[in-house]
């Protein structure tokens, strides 16, 4: 893993895609690296919240546990995967030439920032849920205090934290992607606005047949 890469993708994003989009077979499997970490990651969050799971048994917990993991992981690999073919598409579609493999690898780079998320959420999540709550369930019973510590804790609440963070990190993901976009398909400005909604409103309506699809089975397991 070329950590001074990802470094340098953070830190100064357009030069780094340059030098990329110049030869991208040596920088490919790392990209490939990013996005499967990328994809694995987002459970830590969750990880950290199913601890205050409860369930009718251990055995079932377990299953629920398991499954819903799984699932986390896959709807967030194809997520991935579909906005990145999309912005490849789209990207052909107005005159882009660049390679699949290119594409691929320079926009695998822009999930750096999501990877980030997930681990920094997912550390303030436990942090939350194992100081401030139980800071908080002492302090609740001290009725003398002006201030319950309950205004600090639904201030971090994970709610919050998860708007707080999407905004951040989403924005520097689109931040990057409209960045590697103009400079893998050599777009102006207007090109890669329109190829970046573009790519957005596709995965957006991928996202409304799937969670229709599966309301349509939730509903016809009912009747099995």
């Amino acid at each position: 893993m070329n950590y001074k890469l990802i470094f340098n993708v953070i830190t100064r994003p357009n030069s780094c895609f340059e030098e990329i989009a110049q030869d991208f077979s040596p920088h490919y499997r790392q990209a490939l690296a990013i996005f499967a970490i990328a994809g694995l990651v987002v459970i830590f969050p969750n990880l950290v919240e199913m601890n205050q799971w409860g369930g009718p048994s251990e055995q079932d917990l377990l299953l629920m546990k398991s499954v819903s993991l799984v699932m986390r992981i896959v709807i967030s690999i194809i997520q991935n995967f579909v906005l990145i073919y999309a912005i490849y598409w789209v990207g052909q579609k107005l005159g882009g030439n660049a390679s699949y493999g290119k594409a691929v690898t320079i926009l695998s780079f822009c999930l750096i920032p999501s990877i980030i998320s997930a681990i920094g959420l997912g550390v303030a999540t436990s942090f939350t849920t194992n100081y401030l709550y139980m800071e908080d369930a002492g302090n609740s019973l001290d009725f003398d205090q002006d201030l319950s510590q309950s205004y600090v804790v639904d201030f971090f609440s994970s709610s919050i934290m998860s708007y707080a963070f999407a905004v951040f990190f989403g924005g520097w993901t689109l931040l990057l992607l409209v960045k590697a976009t103009r400079i893998l398909n050599g777009f102006s400005l207007k090109n890669t606005i329109i190829t970046i909604v573009a790519a957005i409103c596709i995965l957006f309506f991928i996202h409304i047949v799937f969670g229709a699809a599966m309301g349509v089975l939730g509903a016809l397991s009912r009747f099995f």
